[in-house]
């Protein structure tokens, strides 16, 4: 009964939650590094770090074209060689022809059939492959174009400026769904791949440079669930249904319990717990901060209210991530 109270106080009315277009804004992509080892701060926008899961914007920076995913199947190296298969080990592309395997930097000039989210087929090629240096040398980078409708090569990822910006080979696809079952779920699909824009979209970020690399295993545990709710809390999809909830500019930090990344702001205010599903638990806080910006609260938000969220022996029954937000009128330390 005390819960119930909470949630419809903090609510004002138990009613319909704001749409997203109350919410929403122009802004840039803005993480450029952490400026804390990679363990302090990670900003959360509304454009391209947040609530798009892969950078699409076909009028800014970010996806050229709104892919949702490629295949394996068909992919080709240089000179139109097809390969018999193809897959990727991390990052890193690998394929064969008869029994010649090729990989990484032999993916030079490759081509990929792919779909975009509204199911056209388009072809994607690879100009040049790159390396991220020592201790991420495991996150290999792709230029990647595609083949648009008046026959020209032209670069799939953008940043701000126009610039062509690299992409990350990530195995399996996404749902691009919003308030829906399954939406923002990532789906492990064997015969695709996720080109993620670099630095434009949760999906590549969470992985690089957030750390939650869903190829690794840390201490026996695969760090792929970690990515999934990575994913999450960046766009703040607290219902887990693809719905994003953040606010252009908003400053998190996020730590765990596997060692990638540690609390450095604990002044700030507690803002929720995470799985690869949403959240687990928001704070009253949280909802507070969102109710005064918004006027009213998702329903499905307010059932998520528990006052005793952020207890670190819920990493032991199932939380992967945890963060907290920066409040106006909070200080850095």
């Amino acid at each position: 009964m005390k819960n119930l109270w909470l949630i419809c106080a903090l609510a004002c009315s138990c009613g319909q939650g704001a749409t997203l277009s109350d919410r929403a804004a122009t802004g840039s992509d803005l993480v450029a590094s952490n400026g804390e080892q990679l363990n302090g701060e990670q900003l959360n926008g509304e454009q391209l770090n947040g609530e798009q899961l892969n950078g699409t914007g076909a009028n800014g920076p970010g996806m050229a074209f709104d892919i949702d995913h490629a295949f394996f199947a068909g992919a080709s190296l240089d000179h139109g060689r097809t390969l018999d298969s193809a897959w990727l080990e991390g990052s890193v592309f690998h394929g064969l022809i008869g029994s010649r395997e090729f990989s990484g930097e032999d993916f030079e000039k490759a081509q990929f059939r792919a779909v975009t989210i509204a199911g056209t087929p388009v072809r994607l090629r690879i100009i040049a492959i790159g390396q991220e240096a020592f201790p991420d040398d495991d996150v290999w980078t792709n230029q990647v174009q595609i083949l648009n409708a008046q026959g020209n090569w032209v670069p799939l990822c953008r940043n701000a400026n126009g610039a062509p910006v690299p992409a990350i080979a990530l195995a399996g696809r996404w749902n691009y769904g919003r308030g829906v079952p399954g939406g923002g779920d990532h789906v492990d699909d064997p015969g695709a791949f996720t080109f993620a824009c670099e630095g434009l979209g949760a999906i590549a970020k969470c992985a690089f440079p957030i750390g939650y690399k869903p190829w690794k295993t840390v201490r026996g545990i695969s760090l792929a669930r970690h990515h999934e709710a990575c994913v999450r809390m960046l766009r703040a999809d607290y219902c887990g249904d693809g719905t994003p909830w953040t606010q252009d500019g908003r400053k998190i930090d996020v730590w765990d319990a596997v060692g990638i990344q540690q609390m450095s702001r604990p002044l700030w205010l507690f803002e929720a717990e995470w799985d690869g599903d949403g959240a687990n638990c928001v704070s009253k806080e949280r909802v507070i901060s969102l109710r005064n910006l918004l006027g009213t609260v998702s329903p499905c938000i307010l059932s998520k209210v528990n006052l005793f969220c952020g207890n670190p022996f819920d990493f032991q029954r199932g939380t992967l991530l945890m963060d907290r937000f920066q409040s106006p009128g909070v200080g850095l330390f």
